[in-house]
């Protein structure tokens, strides 16, 4: 189910899926990011940043990108680690990403992967962006196919999103969840089942962790 910040950007019929969810998925959701938070808080309090901003990092996954506070901690772990470039790409991506201001936080998350290439939010930020403008442009013009400039801007994401696949060890069932959004965007029910499949795996893999 998608989560958090890419329904809003989504938009559309999405946002009705949104409204339809049951509340404890979403609260579910919220507490299993807390969990995760408060280990990463105990981690910083026995001096282990490294570990800290690993477990921030599950609680902004669990989450959806969805709660403030998981991101400024992780955010905070990186000064302490004397990350200041992956730190300030990083939050300025964000609070742009609040702000609604949706192409500087594109432009600020390039550089965080331009930097730092293990962390997943970005990439997911950047291929939730570009599928939001082909739903919205199909939208306005009755789903009519997608012109070559939008061809090219969905085609991104697809690479964008393979992309934070190759280098990170988190996020990865939302990753290959907002890739096969954009597969079905692109009429693709081959790869866009196949990733759907693997989404379903690695979240039966994380429960059987949690079990």
């Amino acid at each position: 189910m998608l989560k958090g910040f890419y329904f809003e950007l989504l938009g559309g019929d999405i946002l009705n899926l949104k409204k339809s969810c049951k509340i404890y998925e979403s609260d579910l959701y919220f507490r299993l990011g807390m969990c995760y938070n408060n280990i990463g808080w105990c981690y910083k309090h026995l001096n282990n940043e490294e570990k800290a901003c690993e477990y921030y990092s599950k609680a902004i996954e669990v989450s959806g990108g969805n709660v403030v506070l998981f991101y400024t901690n992780r955010i905070k772990s990186l000064k302490a680690l004397n990350k200041y470039k992956e730190a300030i790409d990083n939050c300025l991506g964000f609070l742009h990403h609040l702000k609604g201001d949706r192409e500087l936080a594109c432009c600020t998350f390039m550089k965080a992967i331009d930097n730092y290439k293990a962390f997943f939010f970005p990439y997911l930020y950047l291929g939730a962006v570009n599928l939001s403008k082909t739903i919205h442009y199909r939208n306005r013009n009755n789903n009519q196919s997608l012109p070559m400039n939008k061809e090219k801007g969905i085609m991104d994401s697809v690479d964008i999103i393979t992309e934070g696949i190759g280098n990170c060890s988190e996020g990865l069932s939302d990753l290959f969840q907002m890739r096969s959004n954009v597969y079905d965007a692109l009429n693709d029910s081959l790869n866009k089942d196949a990733d759907i499949v693997k989404t379903l795996q690695i979240k039966r893999g994380l429960f059987e962790r949690m079990g």
